[in-house]
């Protein structure tokens, strides 16, 4: 027999604990039930995928490479004061400060013309 040490997160590894108590199993046969699905798929027995950018995202990244190919379609500034002082012909932002226990949170609205 083997051992297998590895380094976990208290959360995680309490969590897991009890859905394999709530099984019947033990932490030593999820972990061999795991390895053998490796061996069975020969792969990882879930899906592994990176975050997905959403429908809102997308939408920005496309608004971004559309500026970079045709930044005369698009309004620059050639500093912060001048984008400040444009910002402010637009819209008024209205700041709150609001005490949640120990944490200081700002609010913020924006008021578009």
């Amino acid at each position: 027999m083997a051992n297998v040490n590895v380094r976990i997160n208290n959360d995680i590894k309490a969590n897991a604990e009890n859905v394999f108590k709530r099984l019947g199993i033990t932490p030593t046969t999820a972990i061999t039930l795991f390895y053998n699905q490796v061996i069975r798929t020969n792969s990882i027995p879930f899906e592994l995928k990176a975050d997905v950018p959403n429908d809102t995202t997308k939408k920005a990244i496309s608004e971004l490479d559309d500026m970079k190919k045709n930044p005369d379609k698009y309004k620059s500034y050639k500093n912060v004061d001048e984008l400040m002082e444009a910002l402010n012909n637009w819209f008024i932002i209205q700041s709150y400060w609001f005490v949640l226990g120990n944490n200081k949170l700002l609010f913020r609205s924006f008021l578009f013309f």
